[in-house]
């Protein structure tokens, strides 16, 4: 898998996932999807068609979809490998954002169930343990692996940075190294606070440059662009939603990123 992002990154001059969390109106205040989608359609046909005219309007300008499985429950799973293969055909990555984790009879069977789908990148909740067999069953469906490490959220600093082992070692950096010892494709870092520019660099100095940092936070959740840098020389995907799909000119947007992000480009190890 890890070889497939280099590729796209050279072909497609990008770094960016797209992440479609498609939420229905009255679900939220904002970033919803907008009416036009929704009128006169149910549930599950509102989120599969703005899904699909999100993916028509940016395909061939970014690297990957990321679909929050929560986001997408109403699908069925005749839409969940329709939407999957539809992006694969594209020659994109369709990553399933489902956080798995849990015994090794139900990780096989979710697997599984994931591949014949039609994903192709999963992200992995490595706090229950279980990491290396997770990892070795994506690798048995030739499915990619990401591992939640330093997340966007805030309390990721209570959980992950300020948690340490007899060592005095954060969790996180425990993360990274079973990252290493299994041998999974990369880790989820965000660079909102309270992730910082340290943290940053101990990640990548662990996990090396030829596994994937996939960025999040980037977007709506204001995260500072200028930490992205820590992750360099190395491979990354960086991860954008709300500002994309939400956007009246998802394609502008993804332009804008796109050039905001070129400065990136010829520092990232594999281009």
């Amino acid at each position: 898998m890890r070889e497939i992002v280099r590729e796209l990154i050279r072909d497609r001059k990008s770094l960016i996932c797209v992440s479609i969390d498609p939420a229905l109106p009255g679900t939220r205040d904002r970033y919803v999807i907008p009416e036009r989608y929704v009128t006169g359609r149910d549930d599950e046909e509102a989120i599969l068609d703005f899904t699909l005219d999100i993916i028509d309007k940016t395909y061939d300008k970014v690297i990957a979809y990321k679909l929050n499985l929560w986001y997408m429950l109403k699908l069925s799973p005749k839409n969940h490998k329709y939407i999957a293969n539809y992006i694969n055909k594209l020659e994109n990555i369709p990553i399933l954002d489902c956080k798995i984790n849990d015994i090794g009879d139900t990780v096989e069977i979710g697997i599984t169930n994931i591949a014949e789908l039609g994903y192709k990148m999963i992200t992995i909740n490595p706090l229950l343990g279980n990491l290396h067999k997770i990892v070795n069953e994506c690798k048995n469906k030739r499915i990619g692996s990401l591992v939640l490490t330093l997340t966007s959220n805030r309390e990721s600093e209570r959980y992950l940075k300020n948690m340490y082992d007899r060592e005095g070692r954060s969790l996180y950096v425990q993360i990274c190294r079973d990252i290493i010892e299994s041998d999974a494709d990369g880790c989820v870092v965000g660079v909102t606070d309270p992730v910082t520019v340290d943290d940053i660099c101990t990640i990548r100095s662990i996990i090396g440059k030829e596994r994937i940092i996939f960025i999040v936070g980037v977007g709506a959740q204001g995260g500072d662009i200028c930490k992205i840098e820590k992750a360099l020389p190395g491979l990354i995907m960086i991860n954008i939603g709300r500002d994309i799909i939400y956007s009246d000119d998802p394609r502008g947007r993804v332009d804008y990123y796109n050039e905001l992000f070129s400065k990136f480009l010829e520092k990232v190890y594999v281009i």
